[in-house]
């Protein structure tokens, strides 16, 4: 499956100079190669134009790369039990001491 990436431009500084189009017969078939030359003056256009360019050419990678294989869930390590048990233990607060009124007799 094929990717689909678009070169647009509506940069005042960028103007089209040249194309062409060349085909040849390879062992895969019949290949045409387009060259297309762009003439800016405006650094940000020229920054903008690389930055499409290299996240078309980061999209084609990314379709011809085969999906990384998804790993087996790592197996669980059997928890001791009585550790468990005793860190609990030792956040419980114990019960504070019972408090036994103290009424003074008045006169």
């Amino acid at each position: 499956a094929g990717t689909m990436s678009i070169l647009y431009w509506s940069l005042p500084g960028t103007r089209l100079k040249t194309f062409s189009a060349a085909t040849r017969q390879t062992s895969r078939g019949a290949e045409t190669t387009l060259k297309v030359e762009l003439i800016t003056r405006d650094h940000y256009d020229l920054g903008e134009l690389l930055r499409q360019l290299s996240q078309a050419q980061a999209e084609q990678d990314a379709a011809e790369r085969p999906a990384p294989p998804t790993p087996a869930p790592a197996p669980r390590a059997a928890r001791p039990t009585a550790r468990i048990a005793k860190a609990k233990e030792l956040l419980a607060l114990p019960a504070p001491p019972k408090q036994i009124p103290y009424f003074k007799d008045e006169p």
